[in-house]
């Protein structure tokens, strides 16, 4: 059901208070240190792929992902065509790039409480 209605409860800052709440709990029962904490990077896989890239200038200079020939891509010069607000990133230099999120967790270390979630 949560996932179902997620939308709605964004909109309605439901998700917020009840992570708000939770933290609040874990702080009164002493879960939460403020000198031990840390902080993780992820990225999460949007929809879109390699062939949805456009161009940002808007022209139609589409081609298949067989026909770039090792031309480069970038955030500045190509945008997913089905999520616009992915971008690329990559693990690693061995990876490719993929369009992607960058998410930020800050959590208590010793008890793994998250108490804050940032994207890009």
């Amino acid at each position: 059901m949560f996932s179902k209605d997620r939308d709605r409860l964004i909109k309605h800052e439901a998700v917020t208070e009840l992570f708000n709440a939770t933290v609040g709990m874990g702080q009164q029962q002493g879960l939460l240190s403020s000198e031990h904490f840390r902080v993780d990077g992820t990225l999460i896989r949007a929809r879109g792929s390699h062939k949805s890239m456009r161009p940002w200038d808007g022209s139609d200079d589409y081609r298949p992902l067989e026909d770039w020939c090792g031309e480069p891509r970038s955030n500045e010069t190509y945008e997913s065509g089905t999520d616009f607000v992915s971008r690329l990133y990559r693990k690693c230099h061995a990876a490719p790039a993929l369009p992607s999120y960058l998410g930020h967790v800050l959590s208590d270390n010793r008890h793994g409480l998250v108490v804050n979630v940032r994207d890009r």
